[in-house]
């Protein structure tokens, strides 16, 4: 039986690879777990600003360290979850890129099992191969979700300290680091991306059928 079922996974690794509906799966999947943590911290965000309105109000408000607890502790927590929401929205470009590579590219599947040429989570590059054109704010936005791909939405540190905050552009000026936070805007900027990515896909699959 071993051979069968070596077999059977071989062309099954094959027919994912090439599938576009498993890419986009993938990514939908993403999305939806991002899209829920978006809301966890929009929530708790506005929470802490209104706490902090109330305490101005009256009179009450105290800029000095002190302990969170109960509710406030919980809401800080869920404020950092904006991280995770950047990390999972990449991936979920990603997996869209790389399908439609794939798709276009079936000489990127080798015999022996191998993928090749799709080794990246640079998602502008990958735009750029996938012939997809992108406004200055669509590639801003796109490079923001490359740098929690790449460390910022999984370790403390990048691999090199240059590319840790701040960091310098090509301009002498220095990018910090901080998420200002926009209300919904930030996660309707991030789903008018997406939708433009997941149509042009959608009109490309229609005009070349695939598996």
């Amino acid at each position: 039986m071993e051979p069968f079922f070596e077999q059977m996974k071989a062309q099954q690794f094959e027919l994912k690879a090439q599938s576009l509906g498993s890419w986009k799966l993938v990514s939908r999947n993403l999305k939806r777990a991002a899209d829920k943590l978006y809301n966890y911290y929009h929530d708790a965000t506005l929470r802490d600003i209104q706490r902090i309105l109330d305490k101005i109000k009256s009179n009450q408000f105290n800029d000095g360290a002190r302990e969170l607890k109960g509710a406030e502790w919980e809401d800080y927590l869920d404020g950092q979850l904006i991280s995770a929401y950047f990390l999972l929205i990449g991936y979920s470009f990603e997996n869209l890129l790389k399908g439609v590579l794939m798709f276009e590219h079936p000489e990127y599947f080798k015999a022996n099992a191998k993928m090749t040429h799709i080794q990246s989570h640079d998602l502008v590059k990958l735009c750029s191969r996938c012939n997809i054109p992108l406004q200055a704010e669509e590639a801003n936005l796109l490079e923001k979700c490359t740098i929690y791909i790449e460390w910022q939405g999984k370790y403390p540190i990048p691999l090199e300290s240059e590319k840790m905050w701040p960091i310098k552009q090509a301009d002498g000026s220095w990018k910090t680091q901080g998420e200002a936070f926009h209300g919904r805007k930030t996660q309707e900027d991030v789903d008018i991306l997406y939708n433009k990515i997941w149509n042009e896909l959608e009109r490309r699959k229609k005009s070349k059928p695939g598996p």
